[in-house]
């Protein structure tokens, strides 16, 4: 299985590991977990895309916004390649970002979760 937690935060410098990735990787130890944000350099999304196309596991996509109003970046673009050519099993919406919602809006079906927590709940239930 394949994870993929995407970040969106005001500044780079607020970055910090997601507790949702610690969960993933203790409870699911062979699976492979990316972590990116909206202040990654375009060569890390290329690469993660490659990283996704390349692997015939299912793809989990949690996306947490800490700033409602926080750049994308690049992440639009790369969110269009991953859900037109690797959809994912389930993606999970925390925070709120309108901006993001409404691009996922347009291609797929997400959850909204309240906490790191509750996106395992709906893994779980998968």
């Amino acid at each position: 299985m394949l994870f993929l937690q995407l970040t969106l935060t005001e500044s780079a410098a607020e970055f910090k590991p997601a507790p949702w990735v610690n969960a993933i990787k203790s409870r699911y130890p062979e699976a492979e977990v990316m972590e990116l944000d909206n202040h990654s350099e375009l060569y890390l999304f290329q690469k993660t895309l490659s990283w996704l196309l390349q692997s015939k596991d299912g793809l989990i996509l949690h996306i947490h916004s800490f700033h409602r109003e926080a750049s994308t970046g690049t992440m639009f673009r790369f969110l269009q390649d991953v859900l037109q050519k690797k959809k994912p099993l389930l993606i999970t919406v925390q925070g709120n970002h309108a901006g993001i919602e409404k691009y996922i809006r347009a291609f797929a079906e997400y959850k909204v979760v309240e906490s790191e927590e509750e996106a395992l709940m709906l893994l779980n239930s998968k």
